[in-house]
């Protein structure tokens, strides 16, 4: 039940910043858990606003070369789609991109799964040439992330 979890995850962000402070890994981990489970729940706006909280409180800790960026970009991006703000999820898909392949090059599960969602993006925005072009790449990365051929 994603309500009962957001409302555990809720208290056990209230213990991890009470007790350890807002910047400790536990509390931001567990803000990226609610944003989540937020958009899970369709609750964009605020998964929105704890996914961004999440992912400003990670690159002041880890950096923004971090893949656990790259991760929330992910989710930030789904958001924007859904919302119907494909230039802006674009934006993010290229950023976590980027991320992930300086985090672990261009044979990843991470890289072709972004590069993959950046298709569905040109596709949504109607750029069928752009989205078609990036497929190919995406037959590409599956094959060498896959070994099926």
């Amino acid at each position: 039940d994603y309500k009962q979890a957001l409302s555990l995850h809720m208290e056990a962000l209230e213990i991890y910043r009470v007790k350890l402070g807002d910047y400790n890994s536990h509390a931001i981990d567990t803000k990226f858990r609610i944003g989540q489970i937020l958009s899970l729940l369709n609750g964009l706006e605020e998964s929105l606003d704890f996914l961004c909280q999440s992912m400003d409180m990670r690159k002041a800790v880890l950096g923004e070369a971090h893949p656990s960026v790259a991760d929330v970009r992910v989710w930030i991006a789904d958001i924007l789609r859904r919302k119907g703000h494909q230039k802006e999820a674009l934006k993010e898909s290229k950023r976590a991109l980027k991320g992930f392949r300086d985090a672990y090059g261009d044979e990843h599960p991470s890289v072709a799964s972004a590069v993959e969602s950046i298709a569905s993006i040109y596709a949504e925005m109607g750029d069928h040439k752009k989205a078609d072009s990036i497929l190919a790449e995406i037959v590409n990365l599956r094959v060498a992330v896959d070994g099926d051929g």
